[in-house]
């Protein structure tokens, strides 16, 4: 078996050394130990929960640093320096922590790089980004990635645009077939209320004489939805 890195190891002993996570397995087995899946579960909090985020963060510093030296010509030190960026990198580390979604990690990691280079972003705006990203799931984004540019995400995933026809009750599953179009539905109108599209629900139940792509568009983001997909991707 290959040795733990020096770094993997120390996150795992602080892990394994806390003492509110200690507590709260401890009560955690006391309490199950009783059904069959006892063991189970055991197993789950002892060894897989701590290891995988253990894996994850240190992913997730390595990436981190790669990225800063990706852009180090563009990073505005003093701003690192500041109690603002402080606050961001602690939520961010923490929030990417809490996820297993690749997606949402990928744009924790992004909100903090370009923190450090978007002078234009006010700080309470940025902020705001950062709670946003932790409200919004991996579906939301996937559908705001698909209303921001149409045309390259039905190419992406591998779909030719002679598939997409009919009304969007006939195409959204198409392009969406592990999701249910009520939830899309619902999504929709998620995106629309925070303000990141201008499609909405009516538009898409009503009956009109255009059909497949020529219904569906290009863009369906406001100014301000692209603002905020830009400042989540590097």
């Amino acid at each position: 078996m290959k040795p733990k890195s020096t770094v993997l190891q120390k996150f795992e002993n602080n892990l394994t050394a806390s003492p509110k996570l200690d507590s709260m397995t401890t009560f955690f087995k006391s309490l199950i130990s009783l059904t069959p899946v006892g063991s189970a579960f055991s197993v789950l909090f002892s060894d897989l929960i701590p290891t995988t985020r253990t894996l994850r963060t240190e992913k997730f510093i390595k990436d981190l640093a790669s990225d800063f030296k990706q852009f180090d010509e563009r990073i505005d030190t003093e701003y690192i320096k500041t109690e603002e960026f402080a606050f961001l990198f602690e939520q961010c580390f923490k929030a990417a922590n809490e996820n297993y979604q690749q997606e949402k990690i990928e744009a924790f990691k992004a909100i903090i790089v370009n923190s450090t280079m978007y002078d234009s972003i006010h700080p309470n705006e940025k902020e705001f980004y950062l709670n946003l990203t932790k409200n919004l799931t991996v579906l939301h984004i996937h559908v705001l990635d698909f209303l921001n540019d149409t045309h390259a995400y039905i190419k992406s995933h591998h779909l030719l645009e002679s598939q997409i026809q009919g009304r969007y009750k006939d195409f959204l599953p198409i392009i969406f077939p592990t999701v249910e179009f009520d939830t899309i539905k619902i999504i929709i109108d998620d995106l629309n209320n925070y303000g990141l599209t201008s499609l909405q629900t009516q538009s898409i139940l009503s009956v009109t004489s255009s059909s497949g792509m020529q219904l569906l568009g290009d863009r369906h983001t406001t100014d301000y939805g692209k603002k905020y997909l830009q400042f989540i991707r590097l």
